[in-house]
């Protein structure tokens, strides 16, 4: 569930803040590029131009970058929720926020920044909770904002319509990651669960 502008390079002003983020882009572009087998932290400091000692001041471990770059991508996540959901024609609003999510979990630096995370956190007790929590989090948030959205809508069909949505972007991923053409379309799963989404809030009100 990452976008395009996660990647985007952040401004360069040599504080502290700057260099965490300049290491957190360049570590999300690493791993997307050679593989979490290949990931190493001297390859990101490489990257992100900087030497192994000033990275690791910052991440004294590769547990503790790849923690770091997922709460990273939460914070990318949130701000874009919000964004979205900021909208007064609610409805239109959401229907933005699915599309944008389920075209983000085609994209291709999604789908290989995830499916490495995923390989990580296979291996790595922690990297797995930091994944979990990523995924609670998020679910919890955009279930947040909806309920603030379509305050009449019950909690449960919110919860309901939130799952959904987690489970189809998520499954994206896999089904539609590296193959697009499918008998179902994607752009037709994207108006399947937008009218899904229209249904669950109309007859929760």
């Amino acid at each position: 569930m990452t976008t395009a502008n996660t990647m985007d390079t952040p401004d360069s002003s040599g504080d502290t803040s700057n260099t965490r983020s300049q290491i957190l882009y360049a570590a999300m572009a690493v791993l997307i590029e050679v593989g979490q087998a290949a990931f190493t932290t001297r390859r990101v400091a490489e990257r992100a131009g900087i030497s192994l000692g000033n990275l690791t001041y910052h991440f004294p471990s590769k547990q503790r970058l790849v923690q770091a770059m997922i709460g990273e991508l939460l914070a990318q996540y949130q701000q874009r929720f919000e964004q979205m959901l900021a909208s007064k024609n609610v409805q239109n609003s959401l229907n933005e926020l699915i599309n944008w999510l389920m075209v983000d979990a085609i994209d291709k630096k999604t789908v290989h920044l995830f499916r490495e995370l995923w390989s990580l956190s296979l291996h790595d007790e922690e990297i797995a909770i930091a994944m979990d929590t990523f995924y609670t989090q998020s679910i919890a948030l955009t279930a947040q904002l909806l309920q603030q959205n379509f305050p009449k809508a019950s909690p449960a069909a919110v919860n309901e319509l939130v799952t959904l949505l987690a489970v189809a972007t998520e499954g994206c991923i896999v089904l539609y990651g590296n193959q697009h053409s499918h008998r179902v379309s994607h752009s037709q799963l994207i108006a399947l669960i937008q009218k899904s989404a229209k249904n669950l809030i109309r007859q929760s009100i």
